[in-house]
């Protein structure tokens, strides 16, 4: 589920200044995709050490 692709050198300086002034990286087009992903394995985790059936269910659901 993780894709790379190639950016200009004009959107990767803008990145980085943005990340010079404080602005995360993951707020930058397809990144939040990533923080969702993450925070949906973590819920399911937490999920499946209450109800693993569940928990199982809901994965196959993605």
């Amino acid at each position: 589920m993780l894709a790379v692709h190639p950016v200009s050198a004009e959107k990767m300086q803008a990145v980085a200044r943005d990340f010079q002034q404080g602005i995360s990286p993951y707020n930058q087009d397809g990144l939040t995709d990533i923080q969702m992903f993450i925070g949906a394995q973590s819920a399911l985790a937490k999920l499946r050490e209450r109800d693993a059936d569940l928990a199982d269910f809901l994965q196959h659901l993605d």
